[in-house]
């Protein structure tokens, strides 16, 4: 896979992580615990949000020290989760991404208290645990 298709497949991937990060059980958008069409984002903004039911692929990962993770289970139960897509020999966008990553916590506060956040390599033939 050349550098352009892993990049292309980043946002192609984040953008399903954004969509499944924002879905709670059986795909319900929610916001604090309830249903929302509008959120308030932190600085003021809001985003429209869609409703949809998506169905998680049963696939195996690994997590950093190589044991063996079903996704279904990794993404299970009512707690919020937010999803990151990166390969490490990305020299574009995912130095960004995984930057705001790693800072969301802190931005969102008290309300990151339950986040649970999962970063999926999409290049693990080179990006394995060390």
């Amino acid at each position: 896979m050349t550098t352009r298709s892993k990049c292309l497949a980043c946002a192609t991937l984040a953008t399903l992580a954004m969509a499944l990060a924002t879905t709670g059980p059986m795909g319900v958008a929610r916001a604090n615990g309830a249903p929302a069409a509008n959120v308030a984002w932190p600085g003021g903004n809001t985003y429209q949000r869609s409703l949809g039911n998506y169905q998680l692929p049963d696939v195996v990962l690994q997590d950093a020290d190589a044991r063996p993770v079903r996704l279904r289970e990794a993404l299970a139960g009512n707690d919020p989760v937010m999803l990151n897509f990166i390969f490490t020999t990305c020299s574009t966008v995912c130095p960004i991404m995984v930057r705001v990553f790693a800072e969301l916590p802190s931005r969102l506060g008290p309300a990151a208290k339950n986040l649970r956040m999962v970063s999926i390599t999409i290049d693990p033939e080179y990006d394995t645990p060390s």
